[in-house]
């Protein structure tokens, strides 16, 4: 089966924007139940203190196979797990809506194996989270820390996923303690116009002592803005939004919040009281990279680089005739607060595969060196991060 990406991507050279969920967001909570019939609140188990690894696959997919045979989580699990030091908490969640619980157990028409057979830890089956952590790529790893923040630290050795549990945020440290969580306005900036947005600030208490009132100050490309002296009452752990008044911004602002006097008194922990959101790069120009394997049909596969007057800039026919399992890479250098076009498509329609297939039905040999196994694939990144990425 041919798995569907049909690429249309709009992005702004002066907006950074990533895939997934941005690294420093609040992660968004779950509760699910495991193929064992166990129900599981991710904040229940970052309450506790502990740091989560969510292993985002699916069935048919060889990398997220490959890694997953690896048993670098099955590893952390027995080390780190309630088992072991009882530190942190692995779930594998299979995101594909299109897959079973059959093809999990590696009974079904649509898995590359068993995907229980091994394991201790949860798997649950659930495109619902993959979507609420805007997975565009399999697999995908995030690390959760206590505190609720999320990163995307990638197919990590076992090593590497304690070092960035032990560089997870203190957690709860004195009576008087509010955090800086996330950026949560709403509204954007495209094609490098001004645009009216709401700017909204999570707040996190971190103390031992209930938190009913903190002020948090908002400033715009360094000129103080606004201050909300906001009162509520929140337990040890608990979040809320801090709204702010409609703003008219460019794509360029930089917007900073900082936040003072947790229940009238001096935070017992600064270090987390500030937070910056940068709603543009300020440069005269971006580098972005694009990448793209090609599976056993070459010819059908196109794309096209467009500036905001309808322009192409770049495309495959820069390439001339495309080969099968081949990677090519164009880098382009894009003005600041333009907007630019980014399609890549498939001629018969059914997307770029990443998987197995009859070899018999293709031309190309032997692909990576496995007869019945492309590894198509899509990127564009610059160092703003990953725009798009996916298998």
């Amino acid at each position: 089966m041919k798995k569907i990406i049909l690429l249309a991507a709009l992005f702004v050279v002066s907006f950074s924007a990533q895939a997934q969920i941005p690294d420093g967001s609040t992660a968004p909570d779950f509760t699910a139940t495991d193929l064992n019939g166990v129900e599981w609140n991710l904040y229940d188990i970052l309450d506790s203190g502990k740091s989560v690894i969510l292993d985002v696959s699916a069935t048919w997919c060889g990398p997220c196979w490959s890694y997953h045979n690896a048993g670098n989580l099955e590893t952390v699990w027995t080390t780190y797990g309630p088992d072991g030091t009882d530190e942190m908490f692995v779930f594998m969640i299979e995101g594909d809506a299109a897959t079973t619980i059959a093809d999990l157990e590696g009974t079904g028409g649509n898995t590359l194996g068993d995907w229980t057979e091994g394991i201790e830890y949860p798997i649950i089956d659930s495109d619902a989270i993959a979507s609420a952590y805007q997975i565009s790529y399999y697999p995908t790893l995030f690390l959760v820390c206590p505190d609720k923040t999320v990163t995307e630290i990638g197919q990590a050795s076992v090593a590497e996923f304690y070092t960035g549990h032990g560089d997870c945020p203190a957690w709860i440290s004195g009576m008087n303690n509010v955090a800086a969580g996330s950026y949560a306005g709403t509204g954007s900036v495209t094609c490098g116009e001004d645009a009216v947005i709401t700017p909204k600030l999570t707040i996190q208490n971190l103390g031992e002592l209930n938190l009913t009132s903190c002020t948090v100050a908002m400033s715009v490309d360094g000129v103080a803005t606004e201050s909300v002296d906001w009162t509520g009452d929140l337990a040890t752990t608990e979040q809320e939004d801090v709204t702010f008044s409609d703003i008219t911004v460019s794509s360029s602002a930089e917007l900073t919040f900082a936040i003072t006097l947790p229940n009238g008194e001096a935070d017992d922990s600064e270090a987390n009281n500030v937070l910056v959101e940068v709603l543009g790069s300020q440069r005269a120009g971006v580098e972005v990279t694009f990448s793209i394997t090609t599976d056993f049909w070459p010819e059908e596969i196109s794309w096209e680089l467009k500036d905001d007057m309808g322009t192409v800039l770049f495309s495959n026919a820069d390439e001339g005739a495309l080969t099968c399992d081949e990677t090519y890479t164009q880098v382009y250098t894009l003005e600041d607060g333009r907007c630019y076009t980014m399609s890549v498509s498939d001629s018969y329609g059914d997307g770029i595969l990443n998987g197995p297939i009859n070899p018999a039905s293709h031309s190309c040999g032997t692909p990576n060196g496995m007869e019945s196994m492309a590894m198509g694939a899509i990127s564009i990144s610059s160092d703003q991060g990953i725009l798009h990425d996916a298998i």
